[in-house]
Formats: C-alpha cells, structure tokens, sequence
C-alpha cells in the first residue's frame, strides 16, 4: 500500500528535523525550519483576524458599543508608524501593560499563594484509608520543612537543622520529579515520531 502524500510530507520534514542531531546544519534542516516558522506564523495570523471579527467587529456591528474602547486602543496602535501621531501608541501600550500586569499578579496570588495553602489544609488522619493518612503526613511535613529551610532568622538548635535538611531532601525530590516529567515529555515526542517513522517504512514493505 503506497502511503499518501501527507505521510511523505511529514516523514521527509522529520528527516529533515533529525538530520540536525544526526550530522549538522544543513539546507534540508534550514527549510523544514522555515516551514515550522512560516507555518505557525500564518496560523497565528488568521486566528487572530478570526478573533478579532468573532469577540470585536461582528459583536459590534451588532449593536455592542462598548466594544468600541478596545478597538479603538488597537487601532491607535498602529499610530506607532506615524511620526506626528506616535504618541498615541503609548496609550494602548499602557492600558495592556496595566491590565497584564494586574492578571500576572492576580494569577500568580491565586495559583502559587492561595491555591497551594488551600491544598496543604486538609486532615491529617484519614480514618480507614492508611495510604491517604500517609500522604497527607507527608504533605504536612514537606510543607512544614521546606518553609522552615527559608526561616533563616531563626537558629532553631539541632533539631531546627535537622528540619531544615528535610525540607532540602523535599526540594530535591521536587526538582528531581519536575525535570523527569520534562525528560518524559521529550522522550514521548521522539517516541512518537520513532513510531511514525516505523509505520511509513512497514508500509512501503507490505
């Protein structure tokens, strides 16, 4: 069975990509990497028109002035071009900015304060379930040891330093398991492309 034209055309980019790692930069590397370039660039392109005529102009020609303030902010964007006009840029450039800025924070509070005391606030002793009771010891000790490490106004004796080397081996296993997972992630987009490269070649054979 000859594959179709989509499998050649995936099956050549991803020689093209591998023969990077495999021998050096090369013309067949430099074009896949402008078509990955040019193509994701093109993408985002049109969802961003298709965006702005889904949530601005149509819901606006539809009747919904008050979408008229952001359209109007982004228009003045283009004003950057504009030697008489340029200043009017900085007012867009400064309602995002002041907008990005309040989300992060908002964002960050909300995931790396308040989510994360809300996850450490649960019942220590879990009656009957012997395995759930040990993970949240566990939990209440990473917890409790990891921010006694960043205690560094207080001596706390030997045991405080016991505790803060605790805390050390519960970061460690952190980092150890967070780049595992990025380890992880790369090893299964090689896999899958390993995989892909093995089907193209068992059908050319049957």
């Amino acid at each position: 069975m000859i594959p179709a034209l989509e499998s050649w055309v995936a099956i050549g980019l991803t020689v093209a990509v591998l023969s990077y790692v495999l021998y050096r930069e090369n013309p067949a590397y430099r074009m896949a990497e402008a078509l990955f370039v040019g193509i994701s660039l093109g993408n985002v392109v049109v969802m961003a028109v298709r965006s702005l005529q889904s949530s601005g102009m149509n819901p606006l020609l539809g009747g919904n002035l008050t979408l008229a303030i952001p359209v109007a902010l982004g228009l003045l964007l283009f004003t950057v071009y504009s030697k008489r006009l340029g200043k009017l840029s900085q007012w867009p450039v400064a309602v995002m900015s002041g907008v990005g800025v309040g989300l992060a924070i908002r964002g960050a509070a909300h995931t790396y304060i308040y989510d994360q005391i809300k996850a450490s606030m649960q019942p220590v002793i879990i009656w009957g379930d012997p395995m759930a009771t040990l993970n949240a010891v566990l939990v209440l000790a990473g917890v409790v040891s990891t921010l006694t490490y960043f205690l560094f106004t207080v001596e706390g004796g030997a045991g405080g330093a016991r505790v803060k080397t605790t805390g050390r081996y519960f970061m460690m296993l952190f980092f150890g398991a967070m780049f595992g997972q990025v380890a992880m992630t790369r090893i299964t987009y090689i896999t899958g492309r390993a995989q892909l490269l093995v089907q193209f070649l068992t059908s050319l054979l049957t």
